[in-house]
């Protein structure tokens, strides 16, 4: 599987990939399930390194819908955590 470097695009057009993915999850959530852990290892890869907090906001939305909407995690669990737990804790003012 090809997974595309995300955090070698600009931090806008990381925002628009971050803000698609939101939005297929919303309506082709189907579809991504069928991909199995593949789809959570390409978001793992992708988010890993990101240092934009308002990327870091719509990523960790990804990663709470990944978890609350049983996607399967498979052998990815443990760096799904990985990725998301090297942010906290966090402190943002917008």
């Amino acid at each position: 599987m090809y997974v595309f470097p995300l955090q070698s695009l600009m931090l806008s057009e990381r925002a628009c990939v971050y803000s698609m993915l939101i939005n297929i999850m919303e309506t082709r959530e189907a579809e991504l399930k069928g991909l199995g852990a593949d789809f959570v290892f390409g978001f793992v890869q992708s988010m890993d390194g990101e240092r934009d907090p308002r990327n870091l906001l719509l990523a960790f939305q990804i990663a709470k819908n990944l978890i609350h909407r049983g996607y399967e995690l498979g052998k990815f669990t443990e760096e799904l955590f990985e990725v998301t737990s090297c942010y906290f804790p966090i402190d943002f003012s917008p």
